[in-house]
């Protein structure tokens, strides 16, 4: 990858990231064989110009083709059987660039500066390690971007960032975090205390809920700002939920609401009821 030129030196790795070792950047990695017979045992065989393995001096005949198979005398053997050794470092693969160790495709790390993904692939233009730094199109981590701070912008949604973490179920000014970190609009919010609007920020007028409230098609009554539950607000009775109640006896048993929620005094008890 050309594009990627120079080394990053450990030292100045360490200081920045911690645990980010010194690896260079992306890029093919040149496949050169002394001899055939090495070339035949690594999986390589039939090599034209222009491919991996091929060199002069292993095409003796000029023909433009390097340790013809045919010439092995059994010693070539499948490329699979040695596809552990031939991936290590760098490898372009479809398009994307993978980072082996050992023969296995490294995930969920750091490469050096560069971050590999669930997949394996060198990931870009992203925010990566559980959001706390910032690869660019190339794949490096971008160091002015190693902190999230303050408000951001992330997917249509606003998010408030303190100590690089998303605030959540919190205040930001004037403006609610909801459990999932974004701004909420439109709602009520900090236990239905307070109302936001269109662009987020609390509406003072709507500051606490008081009275009356009809939501859902249900209606509620707020005293200082909480819905009053399995209680009366005058003639009406207010049940688990803080839903206004009808047609059933409340409070016991005691009394009977008709369908607009009223108690009706002309019904008794049903403890009455029972005698009879």
């Amino acid at each position: 990858m050309n594009k990627k030129r120079r080394l990053l030196s450990i030292v100045a790795v360490a200081s920045l990231v911690a645990g980010i070792g010194e690896v260079a950047s992306p890029q093919a990695q040149a496949v050169t064989f002394h001899s055939c017979k090495e070339a035949w045992n690594q999986g390589y065989g039939d090599i034209r110009v222009g491919e991996d393995g091929y060199s002069r001096h292993l095409d003796r005949d000029g023909d433009g083709i390097a340790c013809e198979i045919s010439k092995s005398n059994g010693q070539y053997k499948p490329r699979a059987q040695h596809a552990q050794h031939a991936q290590n470092g760098w490898v372009k693969s479809g398009g994307a660039w993978y980072y082996y160790k050992n023969g296995s495709a490294v995930r969920n790390a750091w490469a050096g500066n560069y971050w590999l993904g669930l997949d394996g692939r060198m990931v870009t233009n992203s925010w990566v390690d559980n959001n706390r730094y910032y690869v660019g199109s190339d794949g490096a981590w971008i160091k002015g971007y190693g902190n999230k701070s303050g408000w951001q912008k992330e997917g249509g949604s606003w998010y408030f960032y303190k100590n690089n973490s998303a605030v959540r179920n919190a205040w930001a000014g004037n403006y609610w975090l909801g459990s999932d970190g974004r701004m909420v609009t439109n709602s009520w919010v900090d236990n239905n205390r307070y109302y936001v609007g269109n662009d987020g920020a609390w509406i003072k007028g709507y500051g606490n809920k008081s009275g009356w409230q009809k939501e859902g098609g249900s209606w509620y009554f707020y005293k200082n700002g909480s819905a009053v539950r399995n209680a009366w607000a005058g003639n009406y009775w207010l049940g688990s939920d803080g839903r206004m109640v009808t047609n059933r006896y409340v409070d016991g048993g005691r009394y009977y609401v008709g369908n607009d929620g009223a108690w009706v005094p002309s019904l008794p008890p049903i403890s009455d009821l029972k005698d009879e």
